[in-house]
């Protein structure tokens, strides 16, 4: 039996005819940085000149696991892992340490998982999320790493499950949650990330569960409840989050 082993800065010497890293002009040296118990490589490094310029990761049956590439000691250009088959898991793209660009990930099946970019690390743009099933789970816009505009998740028949608006980053605007058979479940209210406004909620038939008014966080004003035949059950009056009166019925 092998030990493991950690393979210090063991050059193979000579030039391998493999592929170069982007940028690099050219092929680069091997280094066997770990192996398996049995000899099998595990992380492979390569070097353009003295710098590091891409790191392979191996499965101890020898099928590739990642494949990243560097650029002065930094990620860049592609980032990619694999399945246990070889197919794509995950692509991330780098310019010097930092996303940029594309960054995609896949369900085992080969249907696309998420789709999305970034911008000096930032997220950019529109973000989709996927089933197997190839629809969409969730997608969101953003806006220099915020999120911008409605962020919206579904269920896996394609019916809408919540829907948040955002400016800024910020919850601002109409909360909506749904059943899976498609009627409205929640209804919110939001400015600068505080609950401001009605609140709404119903149950599965479509009656009225619960009617309050939020300002600044708090309840303000009439809070009515119903039960699921119709029928109301109570009402109360807040002031600034604090019970004043309540009814029963």
């Amino acid at each position: 039996m092998f030990k493991r082993s950690i393979c210090a800065l063991t050059l193979i010497a000579g030039l391998l005819g493999c592929s170069g890293s982007p940028g690099t002009g050219g092929a680069m040296k091997e280094q066997i940085a770990e192996t398996y118990e049995n000899g099998a490589k595990k992380k492979v490094n390569y070097f353009a000149g003295n710098k590091i310029a891409r790191t392979q990761y191996f499965a101890e049956d020898g099928t590739m696991k990642s494949d990243q590439f560097f650029k002065d000691g930094q990620p860049d250009s592609s980032r990619i892992i694999y399945f246990p088959d070889g197919s794509k898991d995950k692509e991330t793209f780098y310019k010097l340490g930092k996303k940029q660009g594309p960054e995609r990930s896949w369900h085992a099946n080969g249907q696309l998982k998420s789709d999305a970019n970034y911008n000096a690390d930032l997220p950019e743009g529109k973000a989709v999320n996927y089933y197997e099933n190839g629809k969409i789970a969730s997608e969101v816009s953003y806006v220099n790493g915020k999120k911008e505009g409605p962020d919206i998740t579904y269920y896996p028949n394609g019916n809408k499950k919540y829907v948040m608006n955002n400016v800024g980053g910020n919850y601002d605007g109409l909360e909506e949650e749904y059943y899976e058979n498609g009627k409205i479940k929640k209804q919110t209210t939001w400015k600068n990330n505080v609950m401001n406004g009605p609140k709404i909620t119903y149950f599965e038939n479509g009656k009225k569960e619960e009617e309050a008014n939020y300002t600044d966080g708090a309840l303000e004003g009439k809070k009515t409840l119903w039960n699921a035949k119709g029928k109301k059950i109570s009402d109360a009056i807040y002031e600034k989050g604090v019970l004043i009166s309540g009814e029963s019925y």
